[in-house]
């Protein structure tokens, strides 16, 4: 019995430690990452749910720096068109509030990558 438990107890921390999130460190792995990984929240996740919510529509551009703790440090916006003036905070604020889950970045370093996306 002891030697199940202990096989078990193995098997799951090296099921775990295979499952590692890819570390990036060139600029364009980490802007497409980002990119890839917005476009599917913004299809089907978070920020589509804010998106409908306040009925946010137009084309936004914006200057993103992507921290290495997971999130989005700084969101500026650079142009908007044919945008909803009421609620394009909100997006800012849910941009700002993203945490990538997918990749890491080498620790201490950010990266300043431009997204684009047309609601």
């Amino acid at each position: 019995m002891r030697y199940l438990i202990l096989f078990v107890a193995i098997f799951y921390s090296s099921y775990s430690m295979g499952q590692k999130k890819p570390l990036l460190s060139t600029h364009d792995e980490i802007q497409s990452a980002i990119a890839k990984e917005l476009d599917d929240s913004f299809a089907g996740g978070k920020l589509k749910k804010t998106v409908d919510k306040y009925g946010i529509t137009g084309t936004y551009n914006y200057d993103l720096t992507v921290g290495d703790k997971g999130e989005l440090v700084t969101v500026f916006t650079i142009r908007e068109e044919g945008m909803n003036n009421d609620y394009v905070r909100w997006l800012q604020y849910a941009l700002k509030a993203f945490k990538y889950k997918t990749f890491k970045i080498p620790k201490y370093k950010s990266e300043k990558i431009q997204y684009s996306i047309t609601l």
